[in-house]
């Protein structure tokens, strides 16, 4: 969800010609990034990285977000935002839950495969 928040704001900005707001963010990015890998990984390890790439991340898209809000109005349907926030959520904690081996990972790939079809004909039906 990160990921789409600032792909979306990010666009924005290069429509505008402000790509230098990409590059400092980008930068501050980083460098919070690897000192929250120093603070996290000692204590938690592989999963600190992640928390805080995570962490760091979705930050990111945040302020890039609130930057390309300054230049124009990019809407999003709540209904759908919600929905995609469930659906994730749901689908992170399956995934983290389920085994790994044997016939798990074919169920892994069929629920995969179905989340995919819905998802986009829940774009479809949204866009008309």
């Amino acid at each position: 969800l990160a990921y789409v928040l600032f792909q979306s704001s990010s666009t924005v900005l290069f429509h505008h010609r402000r790509t230098g707001m990409l590059g400092l963010t980008s930068a501050v990015a980083a460098v919070a990034n690897v000192a929250l890998c120093f603070a996290l990984v000692p204590v938690w390890s592989l999963a600190g990285a992640a928390v805080a790439t995570t962490v760091t991340y979705g930050a990111w898209a945040v302020v890039v977000r609130r930057l390309a809000d300054r230049h124009d109005d990019v809407p999003w349907v709540p209904g759908v935002a919600g929905r995609a926030v469930l659906v994730a959520g749901l689908g992170l904690t399956a995934g983290a839950l389920m085994p790994t081996d044997g016939p798990w990972m074919v169920l892994r790939v069929l629920l995969t495969g179905i989340v995919a079809i819905q998802a986009v004909r829940a774009i479809r039906r949204e866009m008309g």
